[in-house]
């Protein structure tokens, strides 16, 4: 799954979701290979009410996933941006940090651990 940029550190909910969606998008690319295969090869003159109903039926799913799903990220969205505002304010500052890291730790901290 690598491949992927599925690695252990999803959760097994971030997992199902990733490859839900590589499923999903390879899926489409199948139907789109199979559809073009049909359409220059088995059958060239696919009538208009046929691809009328093909989008029809892509758009309707996009829209009856894609509503849902941006509830999901605004409810989820507004969730974590209130947390974030509650960390922010409850954190504690040091003055002399200035943003600088040396092998992996705040220089501040190694600074403050010399003292």
């Amino acid at each position: 799954w690598k491949i992927t940029g599925i690695t252990e550190e999803f959760t097994a909910t971030d997992r199902f979701l990733a490859i839900a969606l590589v499923v999903w998008n390879f899926g489409w690319f199948g139907i789109f290979i199979l559809g073009t295969i049909y359409n220059l090869w088995i059958n060239p003159d696919v009538s208009n009410e046929t691809w009328s109903a093909f989008w029809r039926i892509w758009i309707w799913l996009h829209v009856i996933i894609g509503i849902p799903a941006t509830i999901w990220f605004t409810v989820g969205g507004i969730h974590d941006i209130k947390d974030l505002f509650k960390t922010l304010l409850s954190t504690e500052r040091n003055a002399l940090d200035d943003g600088r890291v040396v092998d992996h730790h705040n220089v501040v901290d190694e600074d403050n651990a010399k003292d």
